[in-house]
């Protein structure tokens, strides 16, 4: 019996701490409003949407263990991922797709006042409901992939990526640079990339890499709630998609099982630790 109970008090003492960490998914979704499809060019339908969205990460990141934030809206609407005064061909209401191609169809432009609405509507909602639910917590993973190879309009173009990347904003220890602030601590960082490493390699069989700081570092998501101060380990989480999907074979079914299993090893393990501090 009291051995029972140890196990019961054990078990407790995880779902508390797991459900300390909220997982924000801001490039899920494939949706855009039935009011702005017009304004699209032809060829962004379901399919390239899809391809040029963290496909799958709905299913990726929403994890029993843990609680979840998911925007709406897809990325080419308002990009919950950028500043909203970001206003570059690949900022807050983007212009081009990764692939380069224009999205909208000519002659269409958004004035100052349009890209407000649309930041009302579109951008901002996703961000509060961030915010209330990280109320209390102390661990934010902002919960993105990336392409297996870098796209046309990335700094590593055509370059093979990492099965992972863990980003706190600073450099490759998970320190500072000049003049930029951190998210977490660089132990935090390094932890948690130590971390991850270990529970990919378990559940896929193999021997990958877990980047630190890179290929991305972090972008206006984490900065944004969790910025210094703040008390919240934030932490950017980028996952190869070639560990499950790929634009010729589709969904691997098998291989988005393994990252769950992976991931729930890896909050576990890194609840325990923020939860000790």
């Amino acid at each position: 019996m009291g051995h029972n109970a140890t196990l019961e008090s054990d078990d407790m003492a995880t779902t508390d701490r797991t459900h300390s960490i909220v997982i924000g998914i801001p490039h899920a979704s494939i949706e855009v409003p039935s009011k702005l499809r017009p304004q699209f060019e032809s060829h962004v339908d379901a399919s390239f949407l899809r391809s040029q969205s963290d496909v799958y990460t709905d299913q990726v990141y929403k994890l029993s263990t843990v609680r979840w934030v998911a925007a709406r809206w897809h990325r080419f609407v308002a990009d919950p991922n950028r500043d909203p005064d970001d206003r570059r061909d690949l900022g807050v209401i983007p212009r081009l797709g990764f692939d380069g191609r224009s999205l909208y169809r000519p002659g269409v432009t958004h004035s100052p006042k349009e890209i407000q609405s649309r930041l009302d509507e579109f951008h901002e909602p996703y961000q509060v409901e961030l915010s209330a639910a990280l109320e209390g917590v102390n661990v934010f993973i902002d919960g993105h992939s990336m392409a297996a190879v870098g796209p046309t309009s990335s700094f590593d173009r055509s370059r093979p990526r990492p099965a992972a990347c863990v980003g706190n904003c600073g450099d490759a220890l998970g320190n500072a640079l000049p003049g930029d602030l951190i998210t977490c601590a660089p132990d935090d960082l390094i932890f948690a990339g130590q971390s991850l490493n270990f529970h990919l390699d378990r559940h896929f069989n193999a021997s990958l890499t877990v980047g630190i700081n890179e290929p991305f570092r972090g972008g206006y998501g984490v900065r944004r709630h969790s910025p210094p101060g703040s008390g919240r380990v934030g932490i950017q989480l980028e996952l190869n998609q070639g560990l499950w999907w790929s634009e010729e074979a589709g969904l691997d079914q098998g291989g988005l099982d393994r990252v769950r299993q992976a991931l729930i090893g890896w909050t576990d393990d890194l609840a325990a630790h923020c939860w000790k501090q």
